[in-house]
């Protein structure tokens, strides 16, 4: 947040700039058509050049705002708890937490995609006990809950079956983007 309020500095600051530039009166004796139609020129294209700029620069951050580390799915194949998962999550946690494969844009809790974002494993066997580990890490917190942060997650807002699936399609999915 601090560096949109930076950015929007810099280009007040600049704003002012060009505008004082445009104020301040020639006080030279200098005489001859070709000075003010210079400045104009000169004012002109710095003016689109700040509207360029300001427009452009602010576009592509947007556009790369989204953890960039987030790689698409297109092999994943979601098992039938997993899918469940997914629409419990969108359902329950998608108001709080940022979640890219299901599309949850939550602010108050932690990114998942960040958080859970699973580690390059050397073999299969290190790949299902990370997700077993991630799975358990999140089917823990949901049943109990947890104290830090922004805010503080409830314990229990779901639980059993309902609670293993959110869970199952957390640890499958986090880092990832619309499998």
């Amino acid at each position: 947040m601090i560096a949109i309020y930076s950015f929007a500095a810099l280009w007040i600051a600049i704003a002012v700039g060009i505008l004082l530039v445009a104020l301040l009166k020639d006080r030279s004796p200098r005489t001859g058509p070709t000075r003010p139609a210079t400045r104009k020129r000169m004012l002109i294209g710095f003016g689109f050049a700040y509207v360029v700029i300001g427009l452009a620069v602010p576009a592509f951050s947007i556009a790369d705002s989204h953890n960039s580390d987030i790689v698409r799915a297109e092999g994943i194949k979601l098992t039938a708890n997993e899918k469940k998962g997914q629409a419990l999550f969108a359902e329950l946690c998608g108001s709080c937490h940022r979640l890219a494969s299901a599309n949850a844009d939550g602010r108050v809790g932690p990114s998942l995609d960040v958080q859970l974002m699973p580690q390059p494993a050397a073999d299969a066997a290190a790949a299902r006990k990370n997700y077993q580990g991630r799975a358990d890490y999140v089917y823990t917190t949901i049943i109990n809950g947890l104290q830090r942060g922004n805010g503080n997650m409830p314990a229990l807002i779901t639980q059993g079956q309902q609670a293993k699936d959110i869970a199952a399609f957390v640890a499958a999915t986090a880092g990832y983007a619309n499998p």
